[in-house]
């Protein structure tokens, strides 16, 4: 999967309409539903939970993310986005 890094993301979010097409190891861990405000909008949100999560060789102790259920971001080039506290990271640095 094709994650973009978002600095302001406090969770992994994936797009429902590419996530069905790529992985079964997503189950939804209840129907419980948040909502993510971005640029004044807010979307519905479904818990998942994760399985095996990694970053090249690295294993990420994910267990929880998102899944939103609306279809702006359907057409974009990645799967979803994750910030940089689910993956314990202090700072980031870009070349």
């Amino acid at each position: 999967m094709r994650l973009l890094l978002d600095t302001a993301a406090s969770d992994v979010v994936f797009f429902e309409c590419r996530l069905n097409s790529l992985t079964p190891q997503v189950a939804a861990s209840g129907r419980k539903r948040l909502f993510l405000n971005t640029a004044g909008k807010e979307f519905p949100l479904t818990e998942v939970r994760l399985a095996d999560v990694r970053l090249g060789p690295t294993e990420l102790r994910l267990k929880r993310g998102f899944e939103t259920h609306d279809r702006v971001n359907c057409g974009l080039p990645f799967d979803g986005v994750v910030g940089i506290a689910p993956l314990g990271l202090k700072w980031v640095a870009f070349d």
